[in-house]
């Protein structure tokens, strides 16, 4: 069976359009916001989706107790960070049917990978690539790809499982996973019990903007050191991609 070089071209062009509306809709951004059914807690998401307010009402006592506040703020926050994401999608698939852009250019050959490659061998003298040996390198270079995709599933779930707190000394912590998602928000009851609805909101969405910074900044450096990475940044450098083949020694240029 051949290969069906339209369909690709039909497939490239679907993924690029796609690409430049995500992009779109992401530097506009979209802000969101929720409020409990009693109207005690009000949520604002900004464009970056950023927590801009928590507004927690002086009544909140009528309507809760105290060790049930957390939940509330939680699922109130999820709500919000759930509507955003819904104008995102919908702002996409709007876009996508009524006013897709045009599809942009390949990149020059030279400027791809096997573009890359093919003008670093053209340089070598005749018979200097030795081809069973690029062979293999290749071979190896793919079973190193394979690991490292293994290894960052692995990685994927435990970030998932990861816990990052924020906001211990307001009297509220706040609890996300790896991924900044809010799973928990926790107040001291006898602080709680003395706070103006003021100072309770303002700590509140401290601890939680506190909790995902340290999970961003924890993300961000292990992402740095992760097999995967690594040979991301590899694999689109021919310079690179061509010493792991042997095509170039480590003096050369």
């Amino acid at each position: 069976m051949g290969v069906d070089l339209d369909r690709i071209a039909e497939i490239r062009e679907s993924l690029d359009r796609m690409h430049q509306v995500a992009e779109a809709v992401e530097a506009e951004g979209a802000t969101a916001e929720a409020t409990d059914v009693t109207g005690s807690v009000t949520v604002h998401v900004d464009k970056a989706g950023a927590i801009s307010s928590v507004v927690v009402d002086a009544d909140w006592p009528q309507h809760y107790e105290p060790e049930e506040l957390g939940a509330v703020v939680c699922s109130t926050v999820r709500a919000a960070d759930a509507g955003r994401l819904r104008t995102v999608l919908a702002s996409v698939s709007e876009r996508l049917r009524d006013s897709p852009p045009a599809t942009r250019p390949m990149p020059p050959a030279s400027d791809t990978l096997p573009g890359g490659l093919h003008a670093i061998i053209a340089e070598q003298p005749a018979g200097a690539v030795e081809r069973r040996a690029a062979e293999q390198a290749l071979k190896g270079l793919v079973d190193e790809v394979l690991r490292a995709v293994v290894d960052q599933r692995g990685r994927l779930e435990s970030r998932r499982h990861a816990r990052h707190d924020g906001g211990a000394q307001h009297g509220v912590v706040a609890t996300t996973d790896g991924d900044g998602r809010l799973l928990d928000v926790a107040y001291d009851e006898v602080w709680l019990r003395g706070q103006s609805a003021f100072v309770l909101s303002l700590a509140t969405r401290e601890a939680i903007e506190h909790a995902r910074t340290a999970a961003r900044t924890t993300v961000a450096s292990e992402v740095q050191a992760e097999p995967l990475s690594r040979l991301a940044r590899d694999l689109v450098d021919p310079q690179a991609v061509a010493r792991r083949l042997g095509l170039l020694t480590e003096g050369t240029p």
